[in-house]
């Protein structure tokens, strides 16, 4: 298909793939979810409306000001594994909680008497303290405190330094001097000024874990969950795939989500250049082969064939030099390509051409941020509930601090793969549904460059 409207592919993508005389399971599943999310968020919007009107602009603005107390006390709690220390049934005395964590009763006590505002504990007698449903949620799944540990901790603090990087541009805009990208990161670590956030991660031992099993809990979350590249019209795709490599594949849950689809005899390569993370799939892939299961959770609504471990291979790369496995069917670029700016983007695709094979296909999962004057769920847009564009805007906002870079429109990423070269064509995007964070962008490869890596 060619189209130089990337919102015309899009409609023809999603007019082409939905038109099955019956609709599959699947595809009935996913209807009925997103009609049940659509009335939640319908709910969550005008309760949240109420409480701007409520407060007014001064008190409202004064909120958002102050908001960084809510996460502060989050890691606290997580840092200190204070909910883990509380029973789920009964309660616990301050002086025992005291104890149990090694922090001071008074500095516990208040803490925990914040974290009651926002309806995490209760106190039913006083310094005697109880979990609530919330608290009980976090103390009971490992995943949630693991994204907190990281989202509330370093990436916070990154955050926090965004202005300040900014200013740190501009003095370095009016010096003459070279515009560090990610600005807001060499403010909040100057001893890393030299450095980037991954190698930053990578030289400790204890944060390199911290950050993948943030990666990892991420995915098990609702928006972030790694189903929602299951959609029926990847599902079609994934038929005529016999081989699959993803790039920047981390722990491989995305493999593990894609495997269920794809024919049985398809093999998958996972590449990192972090070799703790590949460490880590290679543990996750002999789980789910040998259990069904993902970092000790069932996959009850996945086969996860036996033989999953012996069809992956993990192998170390860096993405900024020529891919040094050529031939696949499917090239996976999920949640890579926004951690980077746009020369970075297109050194990365760049590298990647040499191994294409005409036809191979790349998938982008990344959020999208709505067209420039065109409002979220417009024509050729991802449909996407307020919540959901502001979860992704706040990425962006990530993204900016921790490393310079952005989130992109469906128009930005049709753009930087035809500079990358001309022969990828935008297949088509889905995404959105259900709440979740991720679109899925579809790009095909229609020419040879894989010949010259022959000659």
């Amino acid at each position: 298909m060619s189209s130089s409207s990337p919102d015309h592919q899009a409609g023809e993508l999603s007019s082409s793939a939905t038109k099955p005389t019956k609709p599959t399971q699947s595809e009935r599943a996913q209807e009925q979810g997103q009609h049940g999310h659509d009335s939640r968020t319908r709910v969550i919007e005008k309760a949240e409306q109420i409480l701007r009107l409520a407060r007014g602009p001064e008190d409202h603005i004064l909120h958002l000001a102050w908001a960084a107390a809510d996460t502060a006390n989050l890691a606290i709690l997580v840092r200190f594994q204070i909910p883990q220390n509380i029973p789920l049934k009964k309660t616990i005395s301050i002086t025992d909680l005291s104890t149990a964590t090694n922090l001071p009763a008074d500095i516990l006590r208040r803490t925990l008497r914040y974290a009651m505002l926002n309806d995490l504990f209760t106190e039913p007698a006083p310094d005697h303290f109880a979990h609530t449903p919330a608290s009980a949620y976090l103390a009971t799944r490992p995943h949630v405190a693991d994204v907190v540990n990281i989202a509330a901790r370093e990436l916070m603090q990154i955050t926090l330094h965004l202005s300040d990087g900014l200013e740190l541009q501009q003095q370095q805009r009016r010096k003459g001097e070279k515009v560090a990208e990610d600005a807001a990161f060499k403010v909040t670590y100057p001893e890393f000024k030299d450095s980037n956030v991954f190698e930053f991660i990578g030289g400790d031992a204890e944060l390199s874990e911290r950050y993948h099993r943030y990666l990892a809990g991420r995915v098990k979350t609702e928006r972030w969950h790694v189903r929602h590249l299951r959609g029926p019209p990847r599902e079609k795709s994934a038929d005529a795939c016999g081989n699959a490599k993803q790039l920047g594949g981390s722990s491989a849950h995305t493999i593990v989500a894609i495997a269920p689809v794809c024919p049985p005899t398809t093999t998958f390569v996972v590449q990192d250049i972090n070799l703790i993370a590949l460490d880590q799939g290679r543990e996750s892939i002999a789980a789910a082969s040998a259990h069904g299961m993902v970092n000790g959770q069932h996959q009850a609504t996945t086969k996860i064939s036996p033989d999953l471990e012996q069809r992956t291979t993990f192998l170390p790369h860096d993405f900024f030099t020529p891919n040094p496995t050529p031939n696949a069917d499917v090239y996976i670029l999920r949640h890579i390509l926004h951690g980077w700016s746009d020369a970075d983007v297109l050194r990365i695709l760049q590298n990647l051409v040499p191994a294409l094979k005409r036809g191979a296909k790349v998938l982008v999962g990344e959020g999208l941020i709505p067209a420039e004057g065109s409002p979220a769920g417009g024509e050729g847009q991802v449909k996407r509930d307020g919540g959901q564009e502001k979860m992704v805007r706040m990425e962006d906002m990530f993204m900016l601090a921790v490393h310079g870079a952005r989130e992109r429109t469906a128009e930005d990423f049709a753009r930087l793969f035809k500079q990358a070269d001309p022969a990828f064509e935008l297949i088509g995007v889905t995404g959105g549904q259900n709440g979740a964070f991720q679109s899925l962008i579809e790009f095909e490869y229609c020419s040879n460059a894989q010949s010259s890596l022959k000659e």
